[in-house]
């Protein structure tokens, strides 16, 4: 096989012949490998200005060409960030030119909450196991943890013995068991989920069922549901 030239045609620039580079741009190479027919001219990064014509030859008798057309497209990323619920709506991107070309599309942010499936106020009896269970919803990426919460502090297991957590990312859910239980279990538990976008919760529901609507912290995040847990002996 004789050997290969890669030229620009439209100012008959030689880019390369063989593996060698017959250009002061860096960004183009020709690709080879031994023993194989196929030869391959990379340009990296590809910018708008290397559209055009390019011919492949092939130094045989007679000679051998391939001629195709390169297009660049230049791509253009409007990025909102952190997003938030209040960025949901239509947008539209235009080109000016003649005619006027223009792309819409619809962004919807959907905020990442979490539910704990008893409810928001649970009654149990002392001594009584319990099985409290959150489920991360809508969140883009399965939580690489969830917190669990009694009142401010984080559930301590080495306090009391018969605590424990179970965690499934797969399906977004976390179950806080506690055996046995007793009064001095009672509070307001929570559970915080973590995202691999969003660290922190935007509402921390406190007080009783009536009261579960009035949100009394607020910071862009990941919404926590808290439930009310009463022992009774």
């Amino acid at each position: 096989m004789g050997e290969v030239s890669w030229i620009r045609k439209r100012d008959l620039h030689i880019l390369t012949v063989g593996v060698h580079t017959y250009s002061s741009d860096a960004r183009f190479a020709a690709l080879h490998t031994d023993g194989s027919d196929v030869w391959t001219m990379r340009v990296a990064p590809a910018q708008p200005r290397d559209s055009g014509a390019y011919e492949c030859q092939v130094s045989t008798e007679p000679k051998i060409s391939l001629s195709f057309r390169l297009t660049v497209v230049d791509v253009w990323t409007k990025r909102v960030a952190p997003a938030q619920s209040r960025d949901s709506g239509a947008y539209e991107c235009q080109v000016l030119t003649e005619p006027k070309i223009s792309l819409s599309f619809r962004l919807t942010v959907v905020v990442s909450k979490a539910e704990i499936l008893s409810g928001p106020e649970l009654f149990v009896r002392a001594g009584s196991d319990i099985n409290l269970t959150c489920i991360a919803r809508h969140a883009p990426d399965p939580p690489s943890f969830i917190y669990w919460y009694r009142g401010t502090n984080v559930v301590n297991y080495a306090q009391r013995g018969g605590i424990s957590v179970e965690t499934e990312q797969r399906t977004r859910t976390s179950r806080l068991l506690i055996a046995r239980a007793s009064p001095r279990d009672s509070g307001n538990y929570t559970c915080a989920p973590s995202s691999s976008v969003i660290s922190s919760w935007s509402h921390q529901f406190r007080g009783r069922a009536e009261d579960s609507h009035q949100p009394a912290a607020h910071s862009e995040g990941v919404a926590a549901r808290l439930g009310q847990l009463h022992l009774r002996a």
